[in-house]
């Protein structure tokens, strides 16, 4: 099993790819319209195109599927109130929160592969980076 730290920073990194956030540098701005992506973030992974056309589909799950729709709705939310928490927000709280978000990534991620078999790299390549740089915590 996964250490809490460790699912901590995996699913991080899912919230900041699922909600389409992106770190951009002043270096980046001038240069692209796409926005740069945060190098420790499993995005860096994903070409602009890729990142764009998981978002597209991500999006067609959640009109065919009124009950994930309102699950990432509520998770939305609840990820706003743990950030609003900050630093005061129960470890407890944030690991419970990240669990309940990694199955609803789960649950968007195979019906996105019913709409789309052919995604099956780009979630591969997703899930190459978190091996690789997602690092096990000591006696986890």
């Amino acid at each position: 099993m996964k250490s809490p730290r460790r699912l901590l920073l995996i699913m991080t990194a899912l919230v900041l790819q699922a909600t389409g956030v992106y770190l951009v540098s002043a270096q980046d701005q001038g240069s692209t319209n796409a926005p740069a992506v945060n190098p420790s973030s499993p995005s860096s992974a994903l070409t602009p195109d890729e990142r764009e056309y998981l978002r597209k589909v991500k999006k067609q799950v959640l009109a065919a599927h009124p009950d994930l729709k309102a699950e990432d709705d509520t998770l939305s939310q609840q990820r706003d109130d743990l950030d609003s928490q900050g630093a005061s927000a129960s470890p407890d709280a944030r690991k419970a929160f990240f669990a309940t978000w990694h199955d609803h990534q789960q649950k968007i991620r195979v019906e996105a592969l019913k709409i789309d078999p052919t995604l099956a790299p780009i979630y591969a390549k997703l899930d190459a980076w978190r091996q690789q740089h997602v690092k096990p915590t000591p006696g986890g």
